[in-house]
């Protein structure tokens, strides 16, 4: 990942220079059910804008934009740097490196005693991520490959957001994000999210299937439903999941 840290030097230094630059910010906060998970995240970015062709279209344009965020949950705390190219603004391209700091005593679905659910998760990861939209139906999805490292060495470890025991010490974590949504209105949407995480060295799998409301107001958007959680034990659990997002500003993203 050293590339990596020259490229967000490398921008950084021009950023006073790039006129078409435009800053975004958000803050977010999750409550699920099952298995339970509740943070609270900040992100902040800098869009740098490479081309454009709005007069054709609105979504014809490309930027770089690196970002750094910070989760919290308490006893889980992550911080996130990392640097998306987008060709155009629908499609983009994600690398970077989140680092997680685990003093949790106990975690909902896993046996801390045999999977350590403590200690320091580094996570260099690469994908990609797109939106389409035709007339009020729209689709979004993100895909993601994880390394990850655990600074015990030949231990198993938890991943809390997957559910997933990983290791020992180093695993490879494969997640997907798809959302397939109908507007109803300016303000209201309904949306059916499928979500699956499959751990390679452990060959274990998970995923979530939710059926969620979506209300947008100014810079606030709330999504909230029910779904089924299928377990790396097989098994399926009812769950309810609540986002809300405030976007004060938001730059050159479009989604």
């Amino acid at each position: 990942m050293r590339w990596f840290k020259y490229v967000i030097l490398i921008i950084l230094i021009n950023l006073p220079l790039a006129v078409r630059a435009q800053l975004d910010m958000g803050l977010e906060t999750l409550v699920r059910s099952f298995p339970q998970a509740v943070y609270l995240k900040a992100t902040g970015g800098y869009s740098l804008s490479v081309w454009e062709n709005r007069d054709k279209s609105p979504v014809l344009y490309g930027f770089v934009r690196p970002m750094a965020s910070a989760r919290t949950s308490g006893i889980i705390n992550a911080f996130d740097g990392r640097l998306e190219v987008y060709p155009v603004s629908f499609f983009g391209l994600v690398a970077g490196r989140e680092t997680v700091f685990r003093a949790a005593k106990s975690l909902s679905t896993f046996d801390c005693s045999v999977t350590d659910c403590e200690g320091r998760v580094t996570k260099d990861y690469f994908g990609g991520r797109m939106a389409l939209k035709f007339k009020s139906t729209f689709f979004m999805a993100d895909l993601r490959t994880i390394a990850l490292s655990f600074n015990h060495p030949n231990r198993r470890f938890s991943d809390e957001l997957s559910t997933l025991e990983a290791g020992p010490s180093k695993d490879r974590l494969v997640n997907f994000i798809g959302i397939l949504g109908q507007e109803i209105n300016d303000q209201y949407a309904t949306a059916l999210m499928r979500m699956q995480n499959s751990m390679q060295n452990t060959s274990q799998k998970s995923s979530m299937t939710f059926l969620l409301l979506q209300r947008k107001a100014q810079a606030q958007t709330l999504l909230a439903g029910p779904g089924i959680f299928h377990t790396r034990a097989d098994s399926q659990v009812f769950s309810f999941l609540f986002l809300w997002n405030w976007k004060p500003e938001k730059g050159l993203l479009l989604f």
